[in-house]
């Protein structure tokens, strides 16, 4: 695995035709491939994103797979999630293996309540589990070391913030991931949609900046510029708009720039 890994599942491609932004997305940057039930589209297609200009979406069984990882004894992922989900059941979300997907070594899980990374699949780990509140992007972060002690973070930067969960990682590598709904939807009925994959050896990841619209580092009025942008003209942003992570960007997003301008 390369040192840093970012496999941002949105290729943006621009075309001008009577003053219209039309955007093609594409799952190419996981070389493991695409399996399933999973759509990488924009928000004026109804997949909403956390920052750039796509999402991906998943309805059933289906994920995106990441061979590069080359037997790594740490290892560090973060994504954004937004589930839209019903019923009762507890579906994996991200799964890591020992090989090429075929022997689990731990996993992460929403039951519609809370997000649970389980180990127990390695010799001598065990599984905690974070409350999630909230209709809206949730940033998971897990750090997993084997034969040592992990972290989960939910909705907390990794850079800034102790974990809101340890446990024990059990031993193992990681040569392969998928994230998505690996194993199906278990009971639950709906979709979840996923953005902004990154994954480390040994780095915390953190968080993206919400509401940094033009990617200049920091809250400006130049974000509510780019929030108008999108939301009047579909105008997409490379950055993060959708200021109040609540899957899309209007009005309350300016309002939450304005909150924290200096």
């Amino acid at each position: 695995m390369k040192p840093y890994t970012c496999l941002r599942i949105n290729v943006l491609l621009v075309c001008l035709c009577m003053s219209i932004n039309a955007f093609a997305c594409s799952t190419a940057a996981w070389l493991g491939g695409t399996t399933g039930a999973v759509s990488a589209n924009n928000p004026a297609n109804g997949v909403p994103k956390v920052s750039g200009s796509c999402g991906f979406e998943v309805t059933g069984l289906g994920y995106v797979q990441d061979n590069s990882p080359e037997a790594e004894a740490q290892f560090i992922g973060r994504f954004y999630f937004f589930p839209q989900f019903s019923g009762a059941g507890s579906a994996d979300i991200f799964v890591a293996y020992s090989d090429e997907a075929a022997t689990e070594l731990f996993s992460v899980g929403y039951d519609g309540s809370n997000v649970t990374i389980d180990a127990t699949a390695a010799p001598g780990g065990n599984s905690v589990s974070v409350p999630v509140t909230g209709n809206r992007w949730h940033l998971i972060e897990f750090s997993w070391v084997s034969g040592d002690s992990g972290g989960l973070w939910v909705d907390a930067d990794a850079t800034l913030d102790d974990p809101n969960a340890t446990f024990a990682s059990g031993s193992g590598v990681v040569e392969s991931v998928r994230l998505g709904a690996p194993n199906g939807l278990d009971g639950l009925s709906g979709m979840a949609y996923f953005d902004d994959y990154v994954s480390h050896r040994t780095s915390p990841i953190g968080g993206i900046l919400p509401g940094d619209g033009n990617l200049s580092g920091g809250i400006d009025e130049g974000d509510i510029d780019a929030i108008k942008s999108e939301f009047l003209y579909g105008t997409y942003s490379d950055g993060s708009t959708d200021c109040n992570l609540d899957g899309g960007v209007n009005s309350g997003d300016v309002n939450c720039v304005v909150e924290q301008l200096p």
